[in-house]
């Protein structure tokens, strides 16, 4: 090696030094101890132009040497006082992701997969028991909006979790920064599963409730139909027809059998049933009057004719009493007599005929008031 390269070396490993302050890593030390390994042997065979160029060059060389011994030092100083700084970081960062674990087991074993320590080893240590009490996510559509709502506080945590790791992770040792990312890492996909879960079991919820939803509004539908026959049956009765009385009350009946047709139907086909049947009743109410009336009518007018028979019949008993007591002879008189008989036999009759065509005037007005 000429002087040329040996001094070139030396240079580079001055650069190096120089940017030590900038790339601090342990590495940066193995790199630095081959360098010096290099340029060491390389005095061994070069000869420079003269004693004083070669003195400088180690002289400058020997300096380098004890600066990169000082500075190790200083790095193994500030590891050693690191590490345990390091490993309160890591604990720190493994509990706050415990806390955020969507299971209510399971985490033991990321921290032994991961870290090697024990799961009650680390739990005693790190005083993560909290992470064995968080809700599970196995429960039906009551508990959905509670799982929803653990779901959204343990991401907080882990969102929590990451970011104190990405303020302390400079401060910790490489394995100890990895181990910790790499749990943060396992929580956040355990936590990306159960949120998977939920919408899955959130979703078959959705649709159990449209089936059921579709299965409802099929059997309103049914009922729906059932009660438009039975408005266009209660449409069709006769007033004049006596038996559709009786099948009036049916209809009522079946209507109450059918059930419940749906909020948004339910008034309005009882509203058109129930006027169809006012209608009826309407009707039925209206003929029955009319009929009523008729038949008073003709009560009415068999009522005087009984009464202008009776007082015709009446005033000719006197007629014939008088005949009677001024007969000339015995035959004659028992005649009248018998003419009479039979005239007082009619007239209690009629009169008897009378009295109940009064009452059933008397009954007719009454059932009139009551329409």
């Amino acid at each position: 090696m000429d002087p040329t390269e040996l001094d070139s070396r030396i240079d580079a490993l001055e650069q190096k030094l120089s940017a030590w302050f900038s790339t601090p890593d342990g590495n940066f030390f193995r790199e630095c101890w081959g360098l010096i390994k290099t340029i060491g042997s390389g005095f061994k065979g070069t000869r420079y132009p003269s004693g004083v160029q070669h003195q400088a060059a180690w002289s400058r060389f020997q300096d380098l040497v004890d600066k990169v011994k000082s500075e190790e030092s200083k790095f193994r100083d500030r590891l050693e006082a690191q590490a345990g700084s390091s490993a309160s970081i890591k604990r720190d960062v493994i509990r706050m992701a415990g806390a955020a674990w969507p299971r209510p087991n399971g985490f033991d074993r990321i921290i032994g997969m991961v870290t090697g320590i024990t799961a009650m080893e680390f739990v005693v240590s790190a005083g993560i028991e909290a992470l064995f009490s968080v809700i599970g996510l196995g429960d039906k559509r009551t508990e959905l909006q509670k799982r929803l709502d653990t779901l959204k506080n343990l991401s907080g945590y882990v969102k929590e979790a990451w970011a104190y790791f990405e303020r302390q992770k400079q401060n910790m040792l490489p394995r100890d920064r990895t181990e910790a990312f790499k749990v943060l890492q396992e929580v956040s996909n355990e936590l990306n599963a159960a949120w998977q879960e939920w919408k899955n079991a959130n979703e078959q919820q959705f649709k159990e409730r449209q089936k059921y939803r579709n299965d409802r509004e099929a059997d309103f539908e049914r009922k729906r139909d059932q009660k438009r026959a039975l408005i266009r049956a209660a449409e069709r009765l006769n007033s004049n027809n006596k038996s559709d009385s009786d099948r009036a009350k049916e209809l009522a009946t079946e209507w109450k059998a059918v059930g419940f047709a749906g909020k948004d139907y339910e008034d309005t086909l009882w509203q058109e049933f129930r006027s169809a049947l006012d209608a009826f009743w309407a009707r039925s109410r209206s003929a029955r009057g009319d009929r009523l009336r008729e038949v008073l009518s003709g009560k009415r007018e068999q009522r005087e004719k009984l009464l202008t028979w009776i007082v015709r019949e009446a005033s000719k008993i006197s007629e014939f009493e008088e005949k009677r007591d001024g007969a000339w002879n015995e035959s004659y008189r028992e005649k009248m007599e018998s003419i009479i008989e039979d005239i007082e036999s009619r007239l209690a009759e009629n009169r008897r005929k009378l009295e109940s065509v009064e009452e059933a005037i008397e009954d007719i007005e009454r059932k009139l008031d009551d329409l």
